[in-house]
């Protein structure tokens, strides 16, 4: 693999690394690794060649039983206050107002309910 974008050489930087003060290039794509610029097209394509099957830190492994119910929750259930009465999710309030589900996103739809 390449040397790390964490640590470019002052050779690396004056070809593919674009400081975000500056206008972005055409051929530049915005830096997805937190260095605060632009990268070249180029060096951009690399990186994600060298992040694909074995390259990516996540290869091979799988996420545990409990951390999927925890991803799956925090995706389902979105806290939502409907008059002032704040609800875990949609379905809570739903079931306790004795109203559908439907009735619940239409009312988070016309704006009487909010997402908190």
């Amino acid at each position: 693999m390449s040397k790390s974008i964490y640590t470019p050489t002052k050779q690396f930087s004056e070809h593919h690394y674009y400081p975000i003060a500056y206008e972005m290039p055409e051929d530049a794509e915005l830096s997805g690794w937190g260095v605060g610029g632009y990268i070249s097209a180029e060096l951009y394509k690399l990186h994600s060649k060298e992040r694909k099957g074995k390259g990516n830190p996540f290869y091979g492994r799988t996420h545990s039983p409990e951390s999927r119910a925890k991803m799956g929750h925090q995706k389902r259930c979105k806290p939502i206050m409907i008059n002032n009465i704040k609800y875990s999710s949609s379905k809570e309030a739903s079931e306790k107002l004795g109203y559908s589900k439907a009735w619940v996103s239409n009312q988070l739809r016309t704006g009487v309910a909010q997402l908190i």
